[in-house]
């Protein structure tokens, strides 16, 4: 499949999922008290629950990410300063917490 244009990218695709995120994180609560509704019904060790907290675990901390990286892209818009070894390395600091947020 081929990738869209990148001011496509910049401006539609990447919004709409923040916007998708947001909304999700927003609708929690309800879809953490269905899931703890199914696991009471069906007895079991909160599997739903535990799929539920891990779930919204990866949306917040991808809201958070595509933020600091939205962020960092408007703090420094010339394509010279995008190139910089300091944003790179900001960067990589911003990734280096999204893993260790994925992997605890």
């Amino acid at each position: 499949m081929p990738v869209a244009p990148k001011l496509i990218r910049r401006l539609v695709i990447i919004p709409l999922v923040f916007v998708l995120e947001v909304a999700l994180v927003v609708i929690s609560p309800v879809v953490v008290l269905l899931a703890a509704l199914v696991d009471v019904v069906l007895r079991g060790p909160w599997r739903t629950v535990r799929l539920v907290a891990v779930g919204l675990t990866v949306v917040l901390s991808e809201i958070t990410t595509v933020a600091l990286l939205f962020f960092l892209w408007m703090a420094n818009p010339s394509r010279r300063a995008l190139r910089s070894e300091r944003l790179q390395n900001a960067h990589y600091e911003v990734f280096r917490w999204w893993l260790g947020t994925m992997y605890r």
